[in-house]
């Protein structure tokens, strides 16, 4: 995250690789593991999936944790958490399920792999650079409901995926969840169809 003198945590430090093409894809390399991070949305769908390729060269298992940041707000505003954010989040084994009162509306989001974790804290005053740059408000604030976690065994490679979900309603968020497939391969298999619906373009 970007604050207004500082990157916290600086995870970019440890990033090897960048590209945009066909979808954005980032590669990470910590002692011996690395991350590779491939975010896509599906064509037509109120959905954004995060595929995860880990790859352990240690002789120990190592845990992976995704902390979702998640806001909602119009993209001309920002969130001041002091004038009051109210929203109710639930827990259920792999996924988290957040409804916000303001806009009626709801957020899903599983993991196809490991747990997750609720914790639930805020992360004050984000600089957005380029509204700052435009003299606008810069600084917001967002919500950390908690973290997936899953165990990469030693010496392997391991694949997983988070899938979010918005809906004006929790039925209709479950139904498009229920349309994605529930593993990381099937999930490959439908990222490999976007890719060829973009080079058909």
């Amino acid at each position: 995250n970007e604050f207004k003198d500082v990157f916290f945590p600086q995870g970019h430090r440890f990033l090897e690789q960048f590209s945009v093409s066909p979808f954005p894809t980032c590669v990470y390399a910590a002692g011996n593991v690395e991350v590779q991070k491939t975010v896509f949305m599906p064509y037509e769908k109120n959905c954004v999936i995060a595929l995860y390729e880990i790859s352990n060269r240690n002789d120990i298992d190592v845990k992976m944790r995704v902390f979702p940041l998640v806001n909602w707000r119009s993209f001309h505003a920002v969130t001041d958490r002091s004038k009051g954010s109210e929203f109710t989040q639930e827990q259920r084994d792999e996924e988290l399920k957040m409804t916000f009162k303001a806009s009626q509306s709801n957020l899903l989001i599983k993991t196809t792999e490991g747990k997750y974790l609720t914790t639930g804290h805020w992360i004050e005053r984000v600089y957005l650079r380029e509204e700052g740059r435009r003299g606008e408000s810069c600084f917001d604030d967002c919500y950390q409901p908690g973290y997936f976690e899953t165990c990469i065994v030693a010496e392997k490679t391991e694949n997983f995926a988070v899938i979010a979900v918005a809906d004006e309603t929790e039925k209709k968020a479950a139904k498009i969840l229920r349309e994605m497939p529930p593993t990381s391969g099937g999930l490959h298999e439908l990222f490999e169809k976007e890719r060829k619906r973009q080079d058909d373009f």
